[in-house]
């Protein structure tokens, strides 16, 4: 916290001295934030602290040796967004230890207290990673160079777990992917403006309202390569929540993202068939 506190100091004294008000994001671990951490961090111009949930189940956190606990995740991501910084955070279900019960104590948190603020996902077994070993062990990885070249960081969710079935599995899927069509905040831009000139097409101004506090905001210098499907996270510059805007066929396809998923899935399977029968 010392050296917390020193690196803040030297911040705002390098904004006066440029004159630049200047903006940053950090890491943090849930058991070392408190009130007075954050407002130095915010007043040194943090905008956005990134933390490790994974999950809000005592038992999975254990098993990723997480060594942290469900009330400090609830303590940071609270007292965060209370000090007007935003968070960036994950919970990551399909863990080894992972169950029916354990995912409903996650999703149940989520819906009832994070807003939308939390991203959902599916663990990953990155190659090197226990939880890859795991899938090598259990054949659940059978090639390990067509895993690396055509399944890694795709939509296929791999049933990790030693307690749930494939099919529990897919109904949790399902689950997660209606709870963010449902609990997310998808809103489209009240309008949206080409200021790039001939150089840069693709750089609009987009004005929002966000969903949260009805606060009105221009945001410039927003990339957007097709405004039939461009969809991207913003966060309010009021109430530090985060939201989607998307244009109106990303609308669609969020509020429906359980079929828009399942479609996509199908779409990279035929794709991955398809080149295999050509090699």
């Amino acid at each position: 916290k010392k050296r917390l506190s020193e690196f803040c100091e030297k911040i705002q004294k390098l904004k006066k001295e440029i004159g630049w008000d200047l903006k940053w994001t950090c890491q943090l671990r849930v058991d070392s934030v408190d009130s007075d951490v954050l407002k130095k961090m915010r007043d040194a111009g943090c905008y956005i602290i990134s933390y490790g949930f994974e999950s809000y189940s005592a038992d999975v956190l254990k098993s990723m040796r997480k060594y942290i606990t469900p009330q400090q995740i609830d303590h940071a991501f609270k007292i965060t967004l209370g000090e007007k910084i935003g968070v960036q955070a994950n919970f990551i279900f399909g863990d080894i230890a992972e169950t029916k019960e354990t995912a409903k104590i996650t999703l149940d948190y989520w819906k009832n207290t994070c807003q939308g603020q939390v991203n959902l996902d599916f663990i990953q077994p990155y190659p090197g990673s226990e939880i890859y070993q795991h899938c090598i062990k259990k054949r659940i990885i059978k090639d390990k160079l067509d895993f690396i070249k055509n399944e890694i960081g795709k939509t296929q969710w791999f049933n990790m777990t030693e307690k749930m079935s494939d099919n529990e599995v897919i109904n949790l899927k399902k689950e997660i992917l209606k709870s963010i069509s449902k609990y997310s905040k998808f809103v489209r831009p009240t309008s949206v403006k080409r200021t790039g000139g001939l150089k840069r097409k693709n750089v609009y101004e987009v004005k929002l309202t966000c969903p949260f506090c009805d606060n009105r905001e221009v945001y410039g210098n927003f990339l957007i390569k097709n405004r039939l499907t461009y969809g991207y996270d913003v966060m309010c510059r009021r109430c530090y929540k985060q939201f989607y805007v998307v244009s109106f066929v990303q609308r669609i396809a969020f509020k429906n993202y359980s079929m828009t998923e399942s479609i996509m899935s199908s779409y990279l399977a035929i794709r991955r068939s398809i080149k295999k029968k050509a090699i």
